[in-house]
């Protein structure tokens, strides 16, 4: 019973002692393990003898854990097995690094360390994704914007697999014509970002947006889309355009105060402020002003005084139709009143 208990202290000494072993570990040669491989893949053997020695193997303490997990180890054969599934990226979160780790065995009875590198290689499981909340991107550029100096830069798309890195994606646009203003360009600084290069002038009145799909794809044909819509901001281009050169009207000069006379109207193919429309008399028409007057905003325009075909017997003066943009613009149309004679006056 004693020697029993001697036995039993001094294994409990050797198993304590694991951590922290001093003799020169024997250096196996590299196993590479596919990520994925199947459950049950046996590894190595480290007995691979036939004789009745004993032999107790052992994982070291300080063993990365993490790794540990994936592998089971007969104490007697020394034979290293897969039971959990890897995947690299999650065990390797840096995937342009090597995914590769020291695991530690120990035998008890020959006090012998073993030293296997293992390297977890890379499948291509993964597609690659755009750093985007949503596969639908909106960009924006003015339509004054330079051809060949003006870009709309995007995120490059990134793939977990290792053997996937940014130069390997290849990227291509899809769904355009032959109007699409842009052209693809990649690499474009140290950021690695894409441009969708300006390659023509832009129209705002004519295409008001455009569209187009860009594709990515990986060395394994996994591919992922962004949908892009590029809206062209108007730029105070246009000038506001009056229906007729020449608005003309007859009056009698009977004719009540606050009738409505006649209705200018112009229009502005911008949008927003700078294609709303004020009307007002021009400078030099601004005498007239005491007769007429004009709704700045309907550019309809009454009769503000008395008529008196005696005294003038026409009108002839400017409107002017100006947007609201930071640079407005203006145009001006002529308005041509003729006052009817009526028999107001004793002979």
């Amino acid at each position: 019973m004693m020697m029993m208990m001697i036995h039993s202290f001094i294994f409990i000494l050797i198993l304590l002692s694991v951590s922290y072993i001093s003799c020169d570990p024997i250096e196996l040669s590299e196993i590479i393990i596919p990520e994925h491989t199947p459950s049950g893949h046996l590894l190595l053997t480290l007995n691979s003898s036939s004789t009745k020695q004993r032999y107790s193997y052992r994982f070291v303490n300080n063993n990365d854990r993490e790794l540990q997990q994936y592998f089971s180890l007969n104490s007697s054969t020394g034979q290293l097995h897969i039971i959990n599934d890897i995947d690299r990226e999650k065990l390797c979160t840096h995937r342009y690094t090597k995914c590769k780790f020291l695991l530690k065995i120990f035998e008890l009875f020959h006090e012998t360390l073993y030293h296997i590198p293992i390297l977890i290689d890379d499948v291509n499981d993964h597609q690659p994704i755009f750093p985007y909340e949503s596969k639908l991107i909106q960009l924006h550029i003015s339509e004054n914007s330079p051809p060949y100096q003006s870009k709309l830069f995007i995120q490059q798309a990134y793939d977990q697999d290792q053997i996937d890195n940014q130069k390997q994606l290849q990227y291509q646009l899809k769904d355009i014509d032959k109007t699409f203003p842009f052209r693809l360009e990649t690499n474009v600084d140290v950021s690695n970002r894409l441009a969708l290069v300006l390659i023509q002038p832009l129209d705002r009145e004519r295409i008001d947006s455009y569209n187009c799909t860009l594709h990515v794809i990986d060395t394994a044909g996994h591919y992922e889309q962004l949908h892009i819509t590029i809206i062209i901001d108007d730029v105070n281009d246009q000038s506001p355009i009056f229906e007729s050169d020449t608005y003309s009207v007859e009056l009698s000069e009977s004719t009540s105060i606050n009738t409505t006379i006649l209705q200018v109207q112009a229009h502005d193919a911008d949008i927003g402020l700078n294609g709303e429309l004020t009307y007002d008399f021009t400078d030099a028409s601004k005498q007239f002003s005491n007769t007429f007057s004009i709704d700045k905003y309907s550019g309809l325009i009454y009769l503000h005084s008395s008529l008196d075909y005696e005294q003038r017997s026409s009108y002839i003066f400017y409107i002017q139709a100006r947007d609201s943009g930071k640079e407005p613009r203006s145009s001006q149309t002529l308005v041509n009143i003729t006052i009817l004679d009526e028999n107001d006056c004793s002979p």
